[in-house]
């Protein structure tokens, strides 16, 4: 197994009930998907799940969990898109970018940026990624987030693609915020 690490420079949520994607210090990652603040759910979940964390159901979650809860891009390839596309500062240019999730038929954003993780839009899945979350240890938390590599995804700008991000699944739940390292594990493929 390779292990790859980086840190979380970006941290972005897009609700239902706007088309802005905003940033903040941190989001909580859950089984049914991501919420920022207010207990909103990120735009990835609600077309399966409801809006609100107190109307989810875990017998309609079972067989209808998302495998593009959450997608993550690389600062480093971010960085070069915005000097080509004349953005001053690297991280402006995410609000602008989306993703369109054809089996779904909704526009999402992105909600990662990580810095510093060589290969991150190209690993594999069944890659695991772990975010530490030293800043939350009060909350009771169990242990770091992880992620899980599921597949990539087409970025577009004004509806050309730029970029390419990775997408997956919630494994273990949490708390990720600004600063947070993480570690991507990569599996082994056989031939």
């Amino acid at each position: 197994m390779t292990i790859v690490e980086g840190e979380v420079v970006g941290l972005y949520f897009k609700s239902v009930d706007s088309d802005e994607i905003t940033t903040g210090n941190f989001l909580t990652f859950d089984k049914p998907g991501i919420f920022g603040s207010g207990g909103r759910m990120d735009v990835r979940a609600s077309h399966f799940f409801p809006t609100r964390l107190e109307d989810f159901n875990p017998l309609r979650f079972i067989d209808r969990r998302s495998t593009t809860q959450w997608c993550a891009v690389s600062f480093e390839e971010l960085e070069r898109l915005a000097q080509v596309k004349d953005f001053r500062n690297t991280l402006e240019l995410i609000p602008h970018l989306r993703v369109f999730i054809k089996e779904r038929r909704i526009e999402a954003g992105i909600n990662v940026c990580i810095k510093g993780m060589s290969g991150l839009t190209e690993l594999p899945r069944g890659t695991r990624l772990t975010f530490s979350n030293e800043r939350f240890s009060n909350d009771q938390i169990p242990g770091p987030v992880i992620l899980g590599v599921e597949e990539h995804e087409e970025i577009l700008l004004d509806g050309e693609e730029v970029l390419r991000g990775i997408a997956g699944v919630v494994h273990q739940t949490g708390k990720i915020a600004i600063g947070a390292k993480v570690t991507a594990e990569i599996p082994v493929l056989s031939a």
